[in-house]
């Protein structure tokens, strides 16, 4: 009788386990972690990637929560539901599990902690949406759960970009956008939940425009709040969309001495609620090419080149647009008249 032992995966060697690995999806590698400690040790020390492309949770309620997994070829859609003071049901297409010990949202933090700390690609879009009901205690609990799973990766998450939407409120968007890598990520969007449209609240967002993260962004949105900062905070991006406090010509004069220094600019657009020396406008910036429909326009020639930057002042609002000729008709630039700076 041989003293070999049978093959099987406890004794099968590295190189062979680890192609069967990179073989499984999300939800089998989870559940190799679970087969014996020497897998679990494997899996979680091994260089193994989720292949996650977007995460979107949805804080619906403290009674449920929900996480989508977007890979290649898949959706994972996986509901948290609260089961009594301590515990919570979590259920993917028709298995059922049930922890107990642990909240709704710690659960949801905990698994998707796990599953981002074998991330190694780049994840297009990380997207929290957070009912009202949730914008305090399982939002809170969420985030820690999550920031101290991702804190232990050996390098930092790979993002493109941060959708928020919620409260915003830098205490729960800082632990979690400190945790990106600040070369990847590209583009923030701020959603503030509000029921009346109509009122504003103003919000300063320091921490998040003195951090790596955002210097490194190229476009920012933001809804349903006014922002304090200074224009001067967002000068670097090339697509942008927001209400800010208080403008000034001088702001105006610097946004469009940057947005002709490159052809990357895109489309930057802003309302503002103060402008503090608008009578003096017309006479620094220089008199419109064209006025009309309530519209002021200027048309600038970026320098060495036939593209068009268009600048349009309306109703508390100014839109900066990178124009390729090819489009010269349809926002009505004139191609033989275009101003030189």
């Amino acid at each position: 009788m041989s003293d070999n032992p049978q093959p099987n995966l406890m004794n099968m060697p590295e190189f062979f386990l680890k192609s069967i690995l990179k073989k499984l999806d999300v939800q089998s590698i989870q559940t190799m972690r679970k087969v014996s400690p020497i897998f679990r040790y494997y899996v979680d020390h091994s260089r193994l990637d989720s292949s996650i492309l977007k995460v979107s949770v949805f804080l619906q309620s403290p009674d449920k929560i929900f996480l989508d997994l977007k890979i290649t070829n898949d959706l994972y859609e996986i509901e948290y539901q609260k089961n009594g003071d301590d515990g919570c049901f979590v259920q993917y297409r028709n298995k059922r599990k049930e922890v107990t010990g642990q909240n709704i949202a710690t659960t949801l933090g905990h698994d998707l902690g796990l599953i981002l700390k074998k991330q190694l690609s780049v994840v297009k879009e990380f997207s929290l949406m957070c009912n009202e009901k949730c914008l305090t205690t399982i939002c809170d609990q969420f985030v820690r759960a999550l920031s101290a799973q991702l804190a232990e990766r050996e390098s930092p998450l790979k993002l493109k970009t941060l959708s928020w939407e919620g409260s915003i409120d830098e205490g729960q968007i800082m632990p979690l956008l400190s945790r990106f890598d600040p070369i990847h990520i590209n583009k923030i969007e701020l959603q503030r939940l509000n029921k009346n449209s109509v009122l504003r609240p103003l919000i300063g967002v320091e921490e998040i425009m003195n951090s790596p993260q955002w210097r490194r962004i190229k476009t920012f949105e933001a809804v349903g709040f006014v922002v304090a900062n200074q224009m001067r905070h967002f000068t670097h991006l090339t697509c942008a969309n927001f209400l800010i406090e208080t403008v000034t010509t001088q702001d105006i004069m610097t946004l469009r001495q940057i947005a002709l220094q490159t052809t990357k600019f895109n489309e930057f657009s802003f309302s503002y609620v103060n402008f503090t020396d608008e009578t003096q406008f017309f006479r620094i910036f220089g008199q419109p090419h064209r006025a009309e429909d309530m519209k002021n326009k200027w048309f600038y020639r970026y320098p060495g080149g036939r593209d068009a930057l268009l600048v349009i002042w309306e109703t508390n609002c100014f839109k900066f647009a990178h124009i390729q000729p090819r489009f010269f008709d349809k926002f009505g630039v004139p191609k033989h008249d275009l101003v030189v700076l």
